[in-house]
């Protein structure tokens, strides 16, 4: 019944209305239409207690935080000589660090009241800092239906070697940062979680690396380091905690006619947790199948599914010249973060490693990559999670080898790595579309959603 109602009604019903189920209907509605609601006028007459029980919810349905800044002064500003005392208790629900940069630096740190109170500006700085150092900050929860953090969404960040390279979707437009050489990219592994973005590993001074960066669009920085240096790892984010899967180590291959070479360096069977609460890495366990290296990842349901990937490396001695490739595999392990337990999934149709991989709609979908070092594979295949089993597209791919996939705005998004070309999947007409072709585009050779908030 109140569904058809006019936002306004609201109020009139919370004010005159005794039935208890319908006054209960009623609050439902305001915190659905908060934003619709805070810009009616009746808005302004509800009593300090009714405005701090809305404000407090994690229900209230707003597009971005910055419209519960809006609704506390427009509130108080109705009556400020009577209100302004109310002031402060009311900008403690504001979460601040939901709110964009530019808009806390152009509207919240102007505003009057904010100046006049201490305490008030002190809630603004403290903002500020977590852009500087988010692992210092317990990260506020996102309200209903709200863009997490006011973020910069549908964007993504492809990477490799010294250049960071964002794509807005929507308007189609790239932009590249280079980064200090000591920043380097190289073999490196990232994930989002939240609003901030980690690095993990690579290369450095042509060695692995333990080395961890963490960006949030406004800083570039390093935090804890892994407890294993490693290249070419995987990466996953799930129940708050970063996961680092395998990869290789800085010792290098001993082959079985005792000979080593500096392009191959032993694959690690090992993965590793950091958790940001407490600003360390520990130990996970080992992996379920062995060693693997340049494998994907991707989270189904709080589940992390390790595709693939390098787990052997091999020497046939010829007359002459010794041939030492790297392996592929068809493996689909299942890591249960809650229980820290592996099971095992139906393999896939094709070895590949080096390949791209998203989940959307309950379906995993691989593309690309190689089969042993030297050989490309040119297909592509879903997984229907559900039904456990495996499909090949009966579409072509455009391009063949190395690439990364991933899913933003409900699309899967992959980049071929050998033409630098970022790619949508158009499932309906099964079919890749080629979604931009950057000529200049650096030798990237990942690509990951971002919501950071500030670029």
């Amino acid at each position: 019944m109140l569904s058809n109602l006019q936002p306004a009604c609201f109020f009139v019903i919370l004010v005159l209305c005794t039935h208890l189920n319908v006054v209960i209907e009623a609050e439902k509605c305001l915190k659905e239409e908060f934003h619709e609601v805070s810009v009616q006028s009746d808005f302004c007459k509800l009593e300090i207690a009714e405005l701090e029980c809305l404000l407090s919810s994690d229900e209230i349905t707003v597009a971005y935080e910055s419209n519960v800044f809006e609704a506390v002064t427009t509130w108080v500003k109705y009556d400020a000589e009577n209100r302004k005392k109310y002031f402060l208790q009311l900008f403690k629900h504001v979460r601040l660090q939901l709110v964009s940069l530019d808009y806390i630096s152009d509207k919240v740190r102007t505003e009057t009241l904010v100046r006049e109170s201490p305490e008030c500006r002190d809630l603004v700085e403290d903002a500020f800092h977590v852009y500087v150092n988010p692992q210092r900050f317990k990260l506020q929860t996102v309200r209903k239906g709200e863009m997490k953090s006011d973020a910069k969404v549908g964007f993504l960040l492809c990477f490799g070697g010294c250049y960071l390279c964002m794509y807005n979707i929507s308007e189609q437009i790239w932009t590249t940062w280079t980064l200090p050489s000591n920043f380097n990219l190289t073999f490196t592994t990232a994930v989002s979680l939240g609003t901030c973005t980690y690095f993990c590993g690579g290369m450095d001074n042509n060695q692995p690396t333990n080395r961890v960066l963490i960006s949030n669009g406004s800083i570039f920085k390093p935090i804890a380091p892994m407890k294993i240096a490693r290249i070419n790892a995987s990466a996953a984010s799930v129940c708050g905690n970063i996961l680092v899967f395998g990869g290789e180590l800085s010792t290098l291959h001993t082959f079985s006619t005792g000979h080593k070479d500096a392009s191959f360096h032993k694959i690690t069977d090992d993965f590793e947790i950091y958790e940001p609460d407490k600003k360390q890495w520990k130990v996970g366990g080992n992996l379920l199948s062995g060693p693997r290296t340049e494998a994907a990842t991707v989270v189904v349901k709080e589940r992390v599914y390790l595709l693939g990937g390098y787990n052997s490396i091999q020497e046939q001695v010829y007359p002459s010249i010794p041939r030492r490739i790297k392996r592929a595999c068809k493996l689909v392990d299942v890591y249960e973060h809650s229980t820290n337990s592996w099971t095992s999934a139906r393999q896939m149709n094709h070895m590949r490693a080096s390949f791209g991989a998203a989940a959307l709609d309950n379906r995993i979908y691989c593309v690309g990559g190689y089969q042993d070092s030297n050989t490309q594979v040119a297909t592509s295949e879903f997984f229907e999670v559900t039904a456990g089993q495996w499909t090949n597209f009966t579409w072509e791919t455009p391009w063949s080898g190395p690439s990364s996939a991933c899913k933003c705005g409900g699309k899967v998004y992959a980049l071929g790595s050998a033409d630098q070309s970022l790619y949508s999947l158009n499932s309906d007409e099964e079919d890749w579309d080629i979604h931009s072709i950057e000529q200049n585009l650096p030798n990237c050779q990942k690509v990951i959603p971002i919501s950071w908030r500030s670029i």
